[in-house]
C-alpha cells in the first residue's frame, strides 16, 4: 500500500486479470470499511481492441468474486485507450488535456498491455497520474516491444534477469503471510528499489509447461531453438490441415512450394464459416476464432500478399465476389485513430450485407452491443484476413497460423515468435523453414532507451 507503483508481468493464462481484479476489490473494500468514498479508478489500454478485451475480462472475473455489491459497483468495467483517457487534442497531438499541471482525477490508474506502450506516451501518462495515486502496469515482459521507441515492460522488469525482493520487503511479506507464504523470488542485494514493485506470474492455468502451446512458448522464451522445433513435433505435409487436436504444428515451406496450394485447406477451414454465417453477431465471433499472422507487411509471405491470396482462394470457392470492394464478410482493421467516431488503430470489424441488400460495417463494443457504420464513414483501414504480429498484440484467437519468411530478417526475433505463439488459445501452426525459426528464437530485441539504466543502475 505504501508503494505508488506496481508492475505485474505474466504470460497468457497466468491470472493477470484475476489478480488485478482481486487487488482492485480489496482496495475498494478497505476504503469503504474506513468510511471513505470509493477510490477513483481508471483503466487504460494502448488500443481500442485491447481496451475492449480488458473490459470483458474484468466483467467476467467480477461475476466470479464473492464481494459486496457496493464494492462490485466501485470497480470500473469500461477501460479507455490511453489517448482518449488523457484527452487527445487533434490540434496539438503531442499535448493532452491531462498532464502534470492538470492531472487525472484518479486514485489509481491501471495500464493493460503495457509492453505495447511507447516511451513517449508512457511518459505523458506517468506525468498525468497524481503523485499520491497508484500506478499499476500489467502485461507480458516477453512480448514484442512497442512499434515506436522504447521497450517499457522489458526495461522495467528486466527480460535478462529475474528481479529479486529486498530484505526489508521480504520481512514485510513474511510478517503478513508468514515465512511459508513468501514467493520463490531470489533476494536482491542493496536497499529497497524498483524490484520490490515487480511481480512476475509464472504458473499458467491455461497451458501446460510440459508440451503444447505452453511448452513451445517456454522453449522460445529461454532461447532454445532445438527444443522449440522438437516441441512442434513431426512436420505436417504441406497442403494438409493439422489435426484440430494438435495444439502445435510445423508445416515446412520450400522455395518452390506454391503458397496457395499449401495454405488452401487451412484458409478454407478457417474462413469459410465467416463467409457462410448470416447473423452479424455470430460473424464477429467466428472472425475472432482464426487469423493468419506474418512478421512483415511486404514480400511473398507478408500480410498484403496473404490477404490477396485468401481473397483469391475464397473467390475460387465462390464464397466472395472478387469484383466487389465491399464484398459481404470482408474483415477490416482500422489503421488510424478517429477520435470523433471513437474508432482506433487496431479495431476490427466486418462488412455485412443484410437481407435487403444494404451494406454496412459492423463492430463489436466493450458492452457487448453492435455498432454499425456506412463504409464511406470509415477512417483509413485495410482487409484483415492476415495481420502483422505487431498488430495482433492485445488480441487472442482460437487458432493462429504464422507464416515465416524464407530467410531471417531484422524484425524476426524471439519476442516476435513468442508473441505470435501466445496469440493462440487452442492451436498454433507455423509455416516456414525450421532453421529460420531456430535463428529467430536465438535473436533478441535490443533497444537502448536509457530507461533500464535509469531504473536499475542509478
Amino acid at each position: 500500500a505504501r508503494r505508488g507503483l506496481t508492475v505485474i508481468s505474466g504470460g497468457p493464462g497466468t491470472g493477470k486479470t484475476s489478480t488485478v481484479v482481486r487487488i482492485l476489490a480489496l482496495l475498494q473494500e478497505q476504503a469503504l470499511a474506513r468510511g471513505d468514498r470509493p477510490l477513483r479508478m481508471q483503466l487504460f489500454a494502448p488500443t481500442g481492441k485491447a481496451a475492449a478485451r480488458l473490459g470483458e475480462s474484468i466483467v467476467a472475473r467480477l461475476h466470479e468474486l464473492p464481494i459486496d455489491e457496493r464494492v462490485r459497483r466501485a470497480i470500473p468495467t469500461q477501460p479507455s485507450t490511453i489517448h482518449r483517457g488523457l484527452g487527445f487534442r487533434p490540434s496539438t497531438p503531442t499535448h493532452f488535456v491531462h498532464d502534470a499541471h492538470n492531472p487525472l482525477p484518479v486514485d489509481l490508474a491501471l495500464v493493460d498491455e503495457a509492453s505495447m506502450v511507447d516511451l513517449a506516451l508512457m511518459a505523458k501518462l506517468v506525468d498525468a497520474v497524481p503523485p499520491q495515486a497508484r500506478l499499476v502496469l500489467l502485461g507480458d515482459k516477453n512480448q514484442l516491444a512497442s512499434v515506436e521507441a522504447g521497450a517499457i515492460l522489458g526495461d522495467v522488469c528486466r527480460t535478462d534477469a529475474r528481479p529479486g525482493f529486498s530484505a526489508q520487503f521480504r520481512d514485510e511479506l513474511a510478517a503478513l503471510a508468514g515465512p511459508q507464504g513468501l514467493p520463490e523470488v531470489p533476494p536482491a542485494a542493496g536497499p529497497p528499489g524498483i524490484g520490490d514493485c515487480i511481480v512476475e506470474l509464472v504458473n499458467s492455468y491455461r497451458f501446460s509447461a510440459q508440451g503444447g502451446i505452453g511448452g513451445l512458448a517456454q522453449a522460445v522464451n529461454v532461447g532454445d531453438g532445438d527444443a522449440a522445433v522438437q516441441a512442434l513435433g513431426r512436420p505436417v505435409e504441406p497442403g494438409r490441415v493439422p489435426g484440430s487436436r494438435a495444439p502445435v504444428a510445423l508445416v515446412p515451406l520450400r522455395e518452390d512450394d506454391e503458397l496457395s496450394d499449401v495454405l488452401r485447406p487451412l484458409v478454407l477451414d478457417g474462413f469459410a464459416p465467416l463467409m457462410e454465417t448470416r447473423d452479424p453477431e455470430r460473424r464477429l465471433e467466428v472472425l475472432g476464432r482464426f487469423r493468419l499472422l506474418s512478421p512483415h507487411r511486404h514480400g511473398r509471405y507478408g500480410v498484403l500478399a496473404l490477404n490477396r491470396l485468401v481473397q483469391d482462394l475464397l473467390a475460387r470457392a465462390e464464397l466472395l465476389n472478387p469484383r466487389e470492394t465491399w464484398y459481404d464478410g470482408r474483415p477490416i482493421i482500422v489503421t488510424e485513430n478517429d477520435h470523433q467516431l471513437e474508432l482506433y488503430n487496431g479495431d476490427v470489424g466486418l462488412v455485412h450485407r443484410d437481407d435487403h441488400g444494404h451494406t454496412r460495417v459492423v463492430f463489436g463494443t466493450s458492452g457487448g452491443s453492435l455498432r454499425w457504420l456506412a463504409p464511406a464513414r470509415l477512417p483509413p483501414h485495410e482487409t484483415v484476413f492476415a495481420m502483422t504480429v505487431h498488430k495482433s498484440q492485445g488480441s487472442e484467437f482460437d487458432r493462429v497460423a504464422l507464416t515465416l519468411p524464407a530467410a531471417v530478417s531484422p524484425v524476426l526475433t524471439r519476442e516476435l515468435v513468442y508473441t505470435a505463439i501466445t496469440r493462440a488459445r487452442e492451436q498454433i501452426v507455423i509455416y516456414g523453414v525450421p532453421s529460420v525459426l531456430e535463428k529467430a528464437i536465438g535473436r533478441r530485441i535490443d533497444r537502448a532507451s536509457g530507461l533500464r539504466e535509469a531504473l536499475w543502475e542509478a
